[in-house]
């Protein structure tokens, strides 16, 4: 498999936190996936200060023009009215400039303050994005017609992703890993970087696999990662026992205290929204065979457990987005 090429392009005043969070997380990435993606760090010139005084060297130049990223991470710089006033700046943005016309379909991503060059390339017109909550008011200024959105982690809209920046980077690159590889791998990089794969601002609620991992407890964590791998099972006591080597009454009492909900309850909230994705993506079948295979041992038990949960029947939710 040919390595997927995500480039990060650099400005003077670069921060360091904005870069390091996506950095890290794809470099946890080719821990595990070896050889499936090559970063590629890039500037106008050979070396940047960072707004934090660390000197940047080793950097490739600006990409020729035949160089087309798999993802392009335009990185957030310290803020100033003219972000582009220097001429490196200023050959950056003429050169991701050049990058967008050519590749109009390109991914481009943003870390904080990076809207900004991406505003100034024309990137962001008639697009919804955001940026760092103390900026909002000066992105709308330097792109009238975006819709920028406060509270938000990150916005795609196309091929544009932005983030609010610092952290939120690495919320950012782990959505994006979910999608091009799978979520459980994102999960799993989130978890060992010990980061939350906190909810996206743009969804109406985030995956329930996600929703209970807010926690350092590794068994419990190990045990999750095996209910969720096939919920459907009827797992025994003595099967939740042997995966983590620790005795039902301990197991239960730690996976409580580190989840907040049971193990049966655990189970059969991701029976239901693997149910909730297999409607979503337009399987059809009856009930029955739908409670089936999410594990449920009647289309009754399933009714039941799913009306108490959404509040109203499945009929009602089949189709829906």
């Amino acid at each position: 498999m040919t390595p997927l090429k995500i480039g990060f392009l650099l400005f003077p005043d670069t921060h360091l936190l904005d870069l390091s969070g996506p950095a890290q997380a794809l470099r946890t990435l080719s821990d595990h996936r070896p050889g499936q993606v090559e970063m590629i760090f890039f500037s106008p010139s050979p070396s940047v200060v960072s707004y934090q005084g660390v000197t940047l060297s080793g950097l490739a130049s600006l990409p020729a023009e035949d160089i087309v990223f798999d993802l392009l991470i335009v990185n957030g710089s310290k803020y100033k009215e003219d972000m582009v006033s220097d001429k490196e700046s200023q050959q950056g943005l003429m050169w991701l400039q050049n990058y967008a016309q050519r590749y109009p379909q390109a991914a481009i991503a943003s870390v904080c303050t990076g809207a900004f060059y991406l505003a100034r390339a024309g990137l962001l017109r008639n697009r919804h994005c955001t940026t760092h909550h103390g900026h909002v008011d000066s992105l709308k200024l330097a792109e009238p017609s975006a819709t920028v959105l406060e509270n938000r982690l990150y916005v795609r809209d196309g091929p544009i992703i932005t983030s609010a920046g610092v952290t939120t980077g690495a919320d950012m690159i782990l959505a994006w890993m979910a999608e091009t590889f799978d979520d459980d791998l994102a999960q799993h990089i989130a978890r060992e970087l010990v980061i939350y794969a906190r909810r996206d601002g743009e969804q109406a609620q985030i995956s329930e696999r996600r929703r209970y991992r807010n926690h350092l407890d590794q068994k419990v964590h190990r045990l999750q990662d095996r209910i969720s791998a096939a919920p459907e099972l009827p797992w025994t006591a003595g099967q939740l026992e042997r995966e983590v080597n620790l005795g039902y009454r301990q197991l239960t009492r730690r996976f409580r205290l580190a989840t907040g909900v049971s193990i049966k309850q655990y189970q059969l909230i991701l029976r239901l929204e693997a149910a909730q994705k297999l409607l979503r993506d337009g399987q059809h079948m009856n009930i029955e065979r739908l409670a089936e295979t999410v594990g449920f041992q009647s289309a009754h038990a399933f009714r039941k457990a799913w009306k108490n949960r959404f509040g109203a029947p499945p009929s009602a939710y089949e189709g829906k987005e």
